[in-house]
């Protein structure tokens, strides 16, 4: 299968103000950006295994597993932050 070359791969540079340019876009939130990389990297991962590239499928795996924990992380409140200190 032959693949074209995205704007990503290739040399030219990227126009100012575009995700790539390293500019954080408002619109998203760290945890929005983590879940989609979770997706991604689960879809990519289940490609490789299905295609026998272990070496490919396992750092996808821990790529997923440390996006997922970004993603779904758990925030305690303050207030419950300190109810807790008190015990």
């Amino acid at each position: 299968m032959k693949m074209r070359l995205t704007r990503a791969q290739s040399s030219e540079p990227e126009p100012a103000g575009h995700a790539a340019s390293g500019k954080a876009n408002p619109d998203l939130s760290r945890r929005d950006v983590a879940d989609y990389i979770a997706d991604m990297t689960l879809q990519l991962s289940r490609l490789a295994r299905s295609a026998g590239l272990t070496t490919v499928m396992v750092p996808l795996e821990f790529a997923y597993y440390e996006a997922f924990a970004v993603a779904n992380k758990v925030e305690i409140p303050p207030e419950e932050l300190r109810y807790l200190k008190t015990l």
